[in-house]
C-alpha cells in the first residue's frame, strides 16, 4: 500500500521542511529536475503564488538539485496561448528566472507519440530533465470533475496541439436510437445541449469535450468523436510517466475553487481549505486529495458541481497501471 503524506492547512508554514523532508533521497543528487506547475491565467488570484512556488525550487536547491519551473502554453483563446504571451503573463505576475532563482521554460518542443490511434505531442524538456516533480493546485475543472495532478500532467505536459486534440475528441456525434431521456441535457455541465426531433442537438460553439453526453446516454446513441476525454487524458499521463525519469507529486489541496486556474475568475470555493499532500503514486495522491475533500464536505462537491466526480478519470488511471487506489496517510 503506498504511502501519502500530509500536512495540514494550520502547518502550511512548514512545507519547505516538510517538501525537503520527502526528496532528499528521491532524486539522485545534482539531478536537473523540472518542476511542472500551472502559473494561472491573468487575473486569476487563487492558483499557486510566486512566493509558494519559491519555496518549492529553493526546497530542492537546499538538497543539492538544479530544479527549472515548466509549463507548455494554451490552446484556447488566451495571453498564454504562445511562448512570448505567457512569459510576458508570468512576468507581470512577478515570475522571473531573477525572483524564482531558477531557469523558466516555457515551451512547445515536444516529441510525438502515436497509442490507440492517437497522437500525443509530448513536452520534452520533461522527459530530458533527470526528475519531474509536479507541483499542482487542486481545484474544480469543467472537464474533470477536478483538476490535480492527472490533468497537470495529461493536459499541462503537452504541446497545445495535443491539448485541443483531447478536448475535440471527446466532444459527441450523435449515431442513432435517442430515445427522449433527456440524459445528456442534464449532464451537460455547459447546459449546451437541447433535443429536437427526437435527438440532442450540441452546441459544438461551447462543447469543452468533457464526454457527460457520452457516458449518460441510457441507450448508447451519443458517441466521443474519437475518445471519451477522460480515456485520452489519461493515456496522455501515461505515455508522458513512462518517459519521465523519477516523479514526485506535490498536491495543493488548498483554494479549492469552483473552476480551473485556466480562467481568470474561477467563480466560488467549492470546499474548505485541508492541506498539502506528498506522495510518488499518482493514483493514491489523487484518491487521497479526492477522499480529504469529500470527508471534509460530506458530499462530492464535484459531482454536484460538474456533474462528474473525479474519480472517472482516477479509476481509468488504476486501471491503467500508474499507481494503486489504496494508501496509506501518514500526518506530518
Amino acid at each position: 500500500m503506498n504511502q501519502i503524506s500530509f500536512l495540514s492547512k494550520d502547518d502550511i508554514h512548514s512545507f519547505p521542511q516538510i517538501l525537503v523532508n520527502n526528496i532528499k533521497n528521491f532524486y539522485p543528487p545534482e539531478s536537473k529536475i523540472g518542476i511542472k506547475v500551472h502559473f494561472g491565467e491573468p487575473g486569476n488570484t487563487f492558483a499557486l503564488t510566486p512566493s509558494f512556488i519559491k519555496q518549492a525550487v529553493q526546497s530542492l536547491q537546499n538538497v543539492g538539485l538544479h530544479p527549472f519551473l515548466f509549463d507548455s502554453p494554451v490552446s484556447y483563446n488566451s495571453p498564454r496561448n504562445s511562448v512570448e504571451g505567457y512569459r510576458r503573463a508570468i512576468k507581470e505576475k512577478g515570475i522571473t528566472q531573477a525572483s524564482m532563482g531558477c531557469p523558466i521554460i516555457i515551451s512547445d518542443e515536444s516529441i510525438t507519440i502515436s497509442y490507440n490511434n492517437l497522437e500525443y505531442a509530448i513536452c520534452k524538456h520533461l522527459i530530458d530533465a533527470d526528475g519531474v516533480l509536479v507541483l499542482t493546485h487542486v481545484k474544480g475543472h469543467t472537464c474533470t470533475g477536478f483538476g490535480g495532478a492527472i490533468k497537470n500532467i495529461g493536459m499541462g505536459g503537452m504541446s497545445k496541439q495535443t491539448k485541443k486534440r483531447i478536448h475535440d475528441n471527446g466532444k459527441p456525434i450523435y449515431l442513432k436510437g435517442c430515445i427522449g431521456c433527456k440524459e445528456c441535457v442534464i449532464n451537460c455541465p455547459l447546459g449546451h445541449i437541447r433535443l429536437k426531433d427526437n435527438r440532442p442537438y450540441f452546441d459544438q460553439n461551447w462543447c469543452c469535450g468533457c464526454s457527460n453526453c457520452v457516458y449518460s446516454c441510457k441507450n448508447g446513441c451519443i458517441a466521443p468523436q474519437k475518445e471519451v476525454f477522460d480515456q485520452a487524458l489519461v493515456a496522455g499521463v501515461k505515455l508522458a510517466l513512462d518517459r519521465y525519469h523519477r516523479v514526485f507529486y506535490v498536491n495543493v489541496v488548498m483554494n479549492i475553487m469552483r473552476l480551473c486556474d485556466c480562467v481568470s475568475n474561477p467563480g466560488p470555493q467549492l470546499a474548505r481549505d485541508i492541506g498539502i499532500l506528498f506522495g510518488d503514486d499518482i493514483v493514491s495522491i489523487e484518491k487521497a486529495s479526492f477522499d480529504l475533500i469529500i470527508q471534509e464536505m460530506g458530499k462530492d462537491v464535484f459531482l454536484i458541481e460538474h456533474k462528474k466526480s473525479p474519480l472517472v478519470h482516477i479509476n481509468i488511471a488504476a486501471d491503467l497501471g500508474l499507481g494503486y487506489l489504496d494508501y496509506t496517510l501518514t500526518k506530518n
